[in-house]
């Protein structure tokens, strides 16, 4: 009996057509799971926007970060934590939060214990972002922060001077370090004011309340942790998306320039690691994905929750 099989040559073609399939289905492989990463970063968002509103509910505000240097003023029963912190309640995390003793130093608490400020929280981190979960301290780090809009920046030495912030007047103070409502721009400053709803007279959903970051373009996020306030001065003034990964050696003091990562007026900025734009949680709770080729103004008008302008259609 004569025996078939397969020759060489069709061995070969066989061989061939499949690579090329692969080839073919693996961008849409790849499509699919960022995709998929993309969904889950929003819906973190989302929970964040639902746990702002019933934070809200609550005090009649949003959760306002809180001091976090000690001085002649700032006392340690002052030191209360992020404002992610004063969510946990509404994100279930009660437990964490029962862990901690709000009448004394917060901030002190996460620093002395490494089960507390180095435990990851799937929920402050995006999917797509390839960063490992710890800081430079084994501290857990997040993807989310709350906005200090449209506020006044500087550069580490004047290295960069743009962008200069303060768009419509309403953010003078650098980086919202402020207690003051009428020097600040969006909805939180770095330390302890964050707006209520009356006083967002641009409209809830005209208003960004937080958005996605990036801890590898940002050292402060890579040398603090969620719960620590000081990483908090994130605002719209830089341009989304804007490139400032490149990493110095030292991270600090070495010279900063516009591209690199603790140059606060670029690195403080709205990142993510989706082609195109950041998703932003706003004031109203809903989730949204903006284009980093946003016209710039009406960016600004997003971030300042008092501008009076017309935000464009996005």
């Amino acid at each position: 009996m004569r025996r078939t099989a397969f020759t060489l040559v069709e061995l070969l073609v066989v061989i061939a057509i499949i690579g090329v399939l692969v080839a073919l289905l693996l961008p849409a492989v790849q499509a699919a799971r960022e995709s998929a990463r993309r969904s889950q970063c929003q819906n973190n968002l989302k929970q964040l926007g639902l746990a702002l509103q019933n934070y809200h509910g609550v005090f009649q505000q949003f959760p306002p970060n809180s001091p976090w240097a000690l001085s002649a003023t700032v006392t340690k029963e002052d030191r209360k934590g992020s404002m992610i912190v004063k969510l946990t309640p509404y994100l279930e995390m009660g437990n964490l939060h029962q862990r901690l003793n709000f009448d004394g130093d917060v901030i002190q608490q996460f620093k002395d214990s490494a089960e507390l400020s180095g435990t990851p929280l799937a929920l402050f981190r995006c999917p797509s972002d390839e960063f490992g979960p710890f800081g430079e301290n084994k501290q857990a780090v997040t993807n989310y922060a709350p906005s200090v809009g449209a506020q006044k920046t500087f550069s580490d030495g004047n290295s960069c001077p743009e962008p200069a912030g303060n768009e419509f007047g309403n953010g003078d103070d650098l980086h919202a370090y402020t207690h003051l409502a009428q020097a600040t721009s969006g909805i939180f400053s770095r330390i302890d004011y964050a707006a209520s709803i009356r006083e967002i007279p641009d409209g809830t959903s005209n208003t960004i309340a937080m958005g996605e970051v990036l801890p590898d373009c940002n050292y402060e996020l890579i040398r603090y942790g969620w719960w620590d306030p000081q990483i908090f001065y994130v605002g719209t003034a830089p341009a989304i998306n804007h490139d400032s990964c490149a990493r110095t050696t030292p991270p600090w003091p070495a010279k900063q320039t516009c591209a690199t990562f603790f140059n606060w007026n670029t690195s403080a900025g709205f990142k993510s690691r989706h082609a195109g734009g950041a998703q932003f949680v706003f004031a109203d709770g809903s989730a949204r994905f903006v284009s980093e080729n946003i016209d710039y103004r009406n960016y600004q008008r997003l971030g300042d929750r008092q501008d009076g302008e017309t935000v464009l259609p996005l």
